[in-house]
C-alpha cells in the first residue's frame, strides 16, 4: 500500500509523523521547561533555553527549497528527506543517554535535534499539501494538529512523572527508543508504486528531477507577494506572539506562588490538551471543511479577544479558567487556520510556502516567550491583557475582509 491510493493510510501516516514532534516537543517544551522552573530556573532563562532550542524553527526556510527544488528522490518526492532527516535526529537523542545533565549542554543537543527535525518537518508539509485534497484540508489539519498535541502531551504526562523518578539518562534512552520506532513505521510507507524502499539515487521515471533555483525564487516571491500571503504572514505571527507572551509568564507564576507544582501543571496541561487536540481539533476541522476556515477561524479570534477581555477586567477570576483558555485555545486557532496555509501553498513551492507561514508562527512563539519577562515588567497585567483583547477584536474583523 501506498499513500497516493489508501486513504486511510495518507491520513494515518501524518498523524503518526507529527505525534513524532509533538513526542519530544513534550519533552523539550512542557516536562524539562517546567522541570527546570522547579529547580530554581528564571523566566529568563527558561525563555533563553526555548529560544535555543527553537532557532532551527524559526530559520527553516533557509534549507526548505531543497525539499521541493529535488522532487526527484528514488526513495519518494518527500519521503526521501524524511529518511535522510531521521537518521541524524535519532542519533542525537541517543547521544543524550551518554551527556552529562546540564542545561546548556541539553540546549545545544536539542538545537542540532531541532534542525534535523526542521527538515523532517518541511517534507511531512509537502507530503500534506500534496496528497490532501482542499475539501479535506481541515480533516488533515485536525488529525496533524492532534499527533502534534497528543504526541506532546503524552511525552509531558510519562516525563514530568518520570524525571522525578529516575535518571536524565534513563528518561533520553525512553525518548529515543519511542522515537525511533514511531519513525521506522512511518518511513516504511512509500508515497508512490515506483518508489524505492532505499536509495540514494534519483528517479529515473519522475518528471522533474531538479527545479533551477531562479525559477524557484521567481515562483515563491510571487506566491509570497500576494496580498492573501501577506495576510496569512501576519496572523501567523501576531496570534502566536500574543499567547506565548502571556502563557509563559502566566505558567511561570503558577509553579512561583501559585500552589501548583510542575507535574500537576503538565499533567492538566496534557490531559487538557488531549481532549482539545481530539475531540475539539476535529469538530473545528469538520466545521471549517463545511462552513469555510476564514469564518471560524474569525470565530476563534472574536472568543479569544473576549476571554483576553475579561482576564483583563477580572483578573483573579479563576487561575484555573485563565489556564485552561490559555492551553486549548492556540491549538484550535490553529486548526481552523492551516487550511487557508494550505490553499496558498499549493504548487511547485509548496513546502517551502507553507514552511515560510509556519516559521513565521514559530518565531512569533519564541519571541513571545523569550520577551513575555520584559513585557510584564514594563507594563502592568491589565494593560497587556487589554491590548491584546484589542488585538484579537481586530483580527476578528481582519479575517473576514475580502
Amino acid at each position: 500500500m501506498t499513500l497516493s491510493d489508501h486513504r486511510a493510510l495518507k491520513f494515518f501516516c501524518l498523524f503518526a509523523l507529527y505525534f513524532l514532534q509533538g513526542w519530544v516537543a513534550g519533552f523539550t517544551g512542557t516536562a524539562l521547561i517546567n522541570h527546570l522552573a522547579e529547580t530554581g530556573l528564571s523566566v529568563g532563562e527558561l525563555g533563553r533555553f526555548s529560544f535555543i532550542i527553537g532557532i532551527p524553527w524559526i530559520i527553516q526556510f533557509v534549507w526548505s527549497p531543497l525539499v521541493d527544488r529535488f522532487p526527484g528522490l528514488a526513495m519518494g518526492k518527500r519521503r526521501g528527506w524524511l529518511i535522510c532527516a531521521s537518521l541524524p535526529a535519532n542519533g542525537l537523542l541517543l547521544l543524550l543517554v551518554v551527556l552529562p545533565y546540564a542545561p546548556l549542554t541539553l540546549a545545544l543537543v536539542f538545537l542540532a535535534h531541532s534542525l534535523c527535525s526542521s527538515v523532517m518537518d518541511t517534507a511531512v508539509d509537502g507530503m500534506m499539501i500534496d496528497n490532501v485534497k482542499q475539501d479535506e484540508a481541515g480533516l488533515a489539519s485536525a488529525l496533524t494538529n492532534a499527533g502534534a498535541v497528543i504526541g506532546s502531551c503524552v511525552s509531558a504526562i510519562f516525563f514530568s512523572w518520570y524525571l522525578t523518578q529516575s535518571s536524565f539518562q534513563a528518561n533520553a534512552l525512553v525518548l529515543f527508543v519511542v522515537s525511533l520506532a514511531i519513525t521506522a513505521a512511518a518511513v516504511s510507507v512509500r508515497e508512490r508504486k515506483t518508489d524505492k524502499w532505499f536509495s540514494l539515487g534519483m528517479s529515473e521515471t519522475a518528471p522533474v528531477k531538479r527545479i533551477p533555483l531562479s525559477l524557484f525564487a521567481k515562483l515563491l516571491i510571487g506566491r509570497l507577494r500576494k496580498v492573501q500571503a501577506l495576510s496569512v504572514l501576519a496572523f501567523s505571527f501576531v496570534v502566536f506572539f500574543l499567547f506565548a507572551c502571556v502563557s509563559l509568564t502566566f505558567n511561570a507564576k503558577l509553579l512561583n506562588g501559585g500552589g501548583w507544582t510542575a507535574v500537576e501543571l503538565s499533567r492538566y496541561q496534557s490531559i487538557l490538551g488531549v481532549v482539545s487536540a481530539s475531540l475539539g481539533a476535529l469538530g473545528v476541522g469538520k466545521l471549517c471543511d463545511r462552513f469555510g476556515d476564514r469564518v471560524v477561524f474569525a470565530i476563534g479570534l472574536l472568543v479569544s479577544a473576549l476571554a483576553f477581555g475579561f482576564m483583563a477586567v477580572i483578573p483573579n477570576f479563576s487561575a484555573l479558567a485563565s489556564l485552561t483558555f490559555l492551553t486549548i485555545a492556540p491549538g484550535l486557532l490553529y486548526v481552523a487556520f492551516v487550511p487557508r496555509v494550505i490553499a496558498i501553498s499549493r504548487g511547485a513551492v509548496a513546502a517551502t510556502a507553507f514552511t515560510f507561514c509556519m516559521t513565521t508562527m514559530n518565531f512569533g512563539s519564541l519571541a513571545g516567550a523569550a520577551l513575555s519577562d520584559r513585557i510584564f515588567q514594563a507594563f502592568s497585567q491589565a494593560t497587556v491583557l487589554s491590548l491584546e483583547s484589542l488585538l484579537f477584536f481586530v483580527g476578528s474583523v481582519a479575517a473576514l475582509a475580502p
